[in-house]
């Protein structure tokens, strides 16, 4: 899934709605997010590459990359390609939806940024096709050290965000804090710090995933913010308060 993860990155980068800079993170979902006077937030409409994606993104090739990538996974199967084509096109419209900002803060002589992804995932979604994300999380998560209790969610819901949430614990991502906001919108926060190894170069970095449903329902929409371990160490609690006053 490399390639259209890619693609969804470079997507949210340059299409955010065009606006100055500001203290509220609006996801695309409509969720809003007050982080603050302290933070300012860059939109990607802002980025040069904006116009000339457009073009990148109504190619077709894009929704086929994606079904390929589904097969290859082990997803769907080869003789299951016209399902994989299907849901290749709804990820490929989430792409197109899914929205990139840059938070930046400046504290005494330092600057702290963050990178943030977010996209809601409004997959319309079959029972089978249900079916076969959870069983292709299961069994990643069976290979991770998922705990059982996490697996057995899946078993009990068989939603889309269960599979979402697996994946989360998958990738040691511990729930620290959960609930619904003053505004009513409900909310999972998780935060980590990894540090991969490629190329014999370690990157430290700070992770942190949010997943939120809006007060009057509808789907689930996952923020993934990402950012060197120092502005993560400095972002966590203003990202925190601003999930329990999310609106």
């Amino acid at each position: 899934m490399r390639k259209w993860m890619g693609a969804a990155l470079a997507a949210a980068l340059c299409l955010s709605p065009a606006a100055a800079l500001a203290d509220d993170l609006t996801l695309p979902s409509g969720e809003v997010l007050p982080l603050g006077s302290e933070v300012a937030v860059w939109r990607g409409a802002d980025s040069y590459f904006a116009e000339k994606l457009d073009a990148v993104l109504a190619d077709p090739a894009l929704a086929e990359a994606i079904a390929q990538d589904f097969i290859e996974a082990g997803v769907y199967g080869e003789s299951e390609k016209a399902d994989a084509e299907r849901v290749g096109q709804a990820v490929a419209d989430i792409i197109r939806e899914s929205r990139m900002y840059q938070l930046r803060s400046v504290s005494g002589n330092t600057m702290y940024t963050a990178y943030v992804l977010s996209l809601p995932l409004d997959l319309p979604l079959t029972e089978a096709d249900t079916a076969r994300w959870n069983r292709w999380a299961r069994e990643f998560g069976e290979e991770a050290g998922v705990s059982g209790e996490a697996l057995a969610r899946l078993d009990r819901h068989g939603e889309l965000s269960q599979s979402v949430k697996a994946g989360m614990e998958a990738a040691k991502l511990a729930a620290r804090s959960e609930g619904t906001s003053a505004g009513g919108v409900s909310y999972q926060l998780s935060m980590t710090q990894l540090t991969p190894e490629a190329y014999d170069y370690a990157m430290p970095l700070w992770l942190g995933v949010l997943g939120t449903t809006k007060a009057d329902g509808g789907n689930l929409t996952v923020t993934v913010i990402l950012a060197d371990q120092a502005s993560g160490r400095y972002f966590a609690p203003i990202l925190a308060k601003a999930a329990e006053a999310a609106k």
